[in-house]
């Protein structure tokens, strides 16, 4: 094969695997396994190709090989994981600092602590929403399949008997009769919602109705932007840990989070700094953090322990998202047992009302 040939089958292996991200476990394996290895002394083609020999799936071993190709071809670290399209723009953008200041694998190692901190609040996430979630998709099947099935086989009952049925044995004979009427336009329009969502999904007018309706909803909202700002303070202390300034860590996590109201927040902040505004003014410029928060950073500002600060906060934020975690398990729990069982007994009860009233009338 040719040079030539050799360049054209190369362009197109960099298209392989296209958007297809490797999961959270898998990037913390491969940056966690390759922080040791260049820790060790060994040079980053040595490590790759030691990495390699772990056991991956087909596809990652394909991309992986297509970075080493990169790589030996003389492109940086950084630059071959974007090809690949394999990792995120937070991920690679920092190994390309730690590259450029000699710090690629303290970066690697706390890349891979990152993710692992990650993993780990996913994990908490869906053990806290997983059991409420299941119990209330199986609540709301078997009301839909009462109100669909069960209670039109009531009303045809009725109807024989010819009787004066009761206020509430009517409302839900309405709703079973709307639902059965219009349960194929509801699902047209989750179909059209989920489509319009993936169509829109990067327009600014749409990131941010679509926060700030996320924002807006009771206890969740606030739920959600907690979970975020642990995020921030997590990344933003391993990156001011790694001796990176505060101005590219900010870039960073401005292509990191996808949050919209986040991302304008780190972009005004930046603008400010570049300006020469302190930190604590740039922050307090955005309604997207607290006063405390502010407050916290002014004074690891004075005295020079931002890092310090960062590490309070992230804690602050990590232990504050992981309390009302458990809060939400130990109450939603019994919260939707109750309320879905309520909904059923009252469309049972609505259901045998007038039954006990025809078994009376047939006893007199």
């Amino acid at each position: 094969m040719g040079l030539k040939d050799s360049k054209i089958e190369w362009g197109k292996n960099l298209s392989f695997n296209p958007n297809k991200k490797f999961k959270d476990k898998k990037r913390y394996q491969f940056f966690n396994e390759l922080a040791i290895l260049i820790q060790s002394g060994l040079d980053l083609k040595t490590s790759l190709e030691i990495s390699l020999e772990n056991e991956w799936k087909k596809n990652e071993l394909e991309s992986l090989h297509q970075i080493l190709k990169s790589v030996v071809t003389g492109k940086d670290l950084w630059e071959s994981l974007k090809i690949s399209n394999c990792f995120e723009p937070y991920e690679y953008y920092s190994i390309q600092i730690g590259e450029s200041t000699g710090q690629l694998g303290k970066v690697l190692l706390d890349l891979s602590n990152f993710i692992k901190k990650r993993i780990e609040q996913k994990k908490k996430l869906t053990s806290a929403v997983s059991y409420p979630a299941f119990v209330l998709s199986i609540a709301v099947l078997a009301v839909f399949f009462m109100m669909k099935f069960i209670v039109p086989m009531f009303k045809d009952v009725f109807e024989r008997f010819g009787t004066e049925l009761p206020a509430i044995t009517k409302l839900i004979i309405s709703i079973s009769e709307f639902i059965g009427h219009n349960f194929i336009y509801f699902l047209l329009l989750v179909i059209l919602i989920i489509i319009l969502d993936k169509l829109f999904i990067k327009e600014i007018w749409y990131k941010s109705r679509k926060s700030n309706f996320i924002l807006k909803i009771p206890f969740a909202g606030e739920l959600y932007k907690q979970v975020q700002l642990a995020k921030f303070f997590l990344a933003f202390e391993i990156l001011s840990s790694s001796k990176v300034s505060i101005l590219s860590s900010l870039k960073l996590l401005e292509n990191m989070f996808e949050f919209y109201p986040l991302q304008i927040a780190i972009k005004k902040i930046s603008e400010l700094l570049i300006k020469g505004t302190p930190i604590n003014e740039a922050f307090l410029s955005s309604n997207f953090f607290d006063k405390k928060t502010i407050a916290l950073i002014r004074v690891g500002e004075e005295v020079n322990q931002l890092d310090l600060v960062l590490k309070t906060l992230r804690e602050h934020y990590s232990q504050d998202v992981d309390y009302k975690m458990g809060m939400i398990s130990s109450i939603l729990e019994p919260l939707l047992i109750v309320v879905l069982g309520g909904i059923i007994g009252l469309i049972l009860i609505s259901m045998y009302l007038p039954l006990f009233k025809l078994s009376t009338s047939f006893q007199m």
